[in-house]
């Protein structure tokens, strides 16, 4: 029983670590407000960019002028996407190398 009980805190660093490059999915890291026609625009030209899917959204932000969508890929590398709320992406940058 003590044995277990000490186990637990090590499985539960090792699974955080190990999730450290897994697309987030819940929690503060994970603010989206803008339209869904807008990130899978930015995703889908992510990975055009990268020859590879695997794009994925950090978050984004609706306005009535457009959505800001922040992506990285599974390289690694930061994007900003700005895009109309109806899907059509006006600015595609990377943000870190």
């Amino acid at each position: 029983m003590h044995w277990t009980l000490r186990m637990a805190p090590a499985a539960l660093l090792l699974t955080a670590v190990a999730a450290c490059n897994e697309p987030p999915t819940t929690g503060a890291e994970l603010t989206r407000t803008g339209t869904a026609e807008a990130e899978a625009a930015c995703i889908k030209l992510v990975d055009q960019n990268n020859g590879h899917t695997g794009g994925y959204v950090t978050s984004s932000e609706f306005s009535q002028a457009g959505s800001t969508v922040m992506l990285s890929d599974r390289d690694g590398t930061s994007w900003r996407c700005l895009a109309s709320n109806d899907g059509t992406v006006e600015d595609l940058a990377v943000t870190n190398g």
